[in-house]
């Protein structure tokens, strides 16, 4: 650099040349070096439906879909409210019915009449010591079927794949026949009154619940959970016909007091919607698949509609006799017998129905992802 160029710093940080130029007549600039930019790393690619997951990588495709419509792995929150309602409604029920029939002199009184004179208002099959009647009120012939019925529903959720449904039953079917023996066995029934009954010399220990009628009834509920929604109406017929033909045949042959069957009812189903509140994915409906069931529509409605009026008729009944049951009059017997058989088809209905509603409710609420089915998933390398 000679004398007749000079150079000097610019504001802007560039060294600026003030000669005349160059022999060109280019005046030269220089331009200060920058720090070079940081490299950015290119972004993890999303990693394939196959391949293991960290817990600080993306969640998979099921975690994806419980997040967009969590319908498809467990019910409504109001689903499991109402399960757990009319559950503890129906145990709070079969406590009642108890309360009546053993602790107050009326409740003791109707059921004494009631099974002194059932025998001779039934078909003559049903108490007959030969034939089919003989096979069909055995005890062993009860069993059996309650046995083939729950094996059937556990059988139906294998086949299925329905692992948490089978464990779901199974606990179901064990507690409620638990709950039946052990209060049969602890439950304490002092006669308050002296009867046909008593003074024939039956057993004055308490009958209460009937243990055939809990088995067979925690067998067919078991049965109604596991077949799939287009089976659900018909068989829930069929079963609670069965339950309610057994109920017959007990307290025809003597076994059971009309009571033990009522609160074996309401006890048994009353733990069925308790369990149904623990229904998870498995035991639902498969996505895709879930729609209204019109004749599980209709078989609700008239179940509950029909069970609710024959209970209400009952209660009425039951009122009108409690005042005239200490002078015991001939012509209250009929009447309370017929009464009896309504009470046994009315809360099998109702309480049929119920869980019939609620296994739907339970099994198939209505999604977009329910309904339609889950996105399919990315194809495998």
């Amino acid at each position: 650099m000679t004398d007749e160029q000079s150079t000097d710093f610019q504001p802007n940080g560039k060294l600026s040349d003030t000669s005349d130029g160059g022999p060109d007549g280019r005046r030269p600039v220089f331009v200060p070096l920058e720090w070079p930019a940081a490299p950015v790393a290119p972004a993890p690619a999303p990693p394939l439906a196959h391949e293991s997951r960290t817990p600080d990588e993306p969640e998979d495709l099921a975690s994806t879909i419980r997040d967009i419509d969590p319908l498809t792995f467990r019910p409504r929150v109001s689903s499991v409210v109402m399960c757990v309602l009319f559950g503890v409604s129906l145990v709070a029920a079969s406590v009642g019915v108890w309360w009546f029939a053993v602790r107050t002199v009326a409740g003791q009184q109707l059921d004494d009449m009631v099974l002194g004179a059932f025998h001779d208002t039934v078909p003559g099959w049903m108490t007959s010591l030969t034939g089919f009647g003989a096979v069909v009120s055995s005890s062993a012939f009860m069993i059996g079927m309650a046995v083939a019925m729950g094996l059937g529903g556990l059988a139906i959720d294998a086949l299925r794949k329905r692992w948490w449904g089978i464990g779901q039953v199974a606990a179901f079917a064990v507690v409620a026949y638990a709950a039946a023996r052990l209060l049969k066995e602890f439950l304490p029934r002092e006669t308050l009154v002296r009867t046909v009954i008593t003074e024939s010399g039956a057993p004055l220990t308490n009958t209460a619940p009937s243990g055939h009628a809990a088995l067979t009834i925690a067998a067919a509920l078991v049965l109604v959970c596991a077949v799939p929604r287009a089976a659900r109406a018909v068989t829930v017929l069929l079963a609670g016909s069965w339950s309610v033909l057994v109920s017959l045949l007990l307290v025809a042959n003597g076994w059971h007091r009309p009571s033990d069957i009522v609160m074996a009812y309401l006890l048994v189903s009353g733990l069925a919607l308790v369990a149904l509140a623990f229904t998870r994915r498995d035991g639902m409906d498969e996505p895709g698949t879930r729609v209204s069931s019109v004749s599980v529509q209709i078989v609700c409605s008239v179940l509950v509609t029909a069970g609710v009026v024959a209970c209400l008729y009952v209660a009425y009944v039951v009122w009108q006799f409690a005042p005239s049951l200490d002078v015991g009059p001939e012509w209250m017997i009929a009447p309370a017998v017929a009464a009896s058989k309504v009470a046994f088809a009315g809360v099998a209905a109702l309480t049929f129905g119920l869980v019939l509603t609620m296994r739907q409710l339970t099994a198939a609420p209505l999604s977009k992802v329910g309904l339609v089915g889950a996105p399919p998933a990315p194809p495998k390398a």
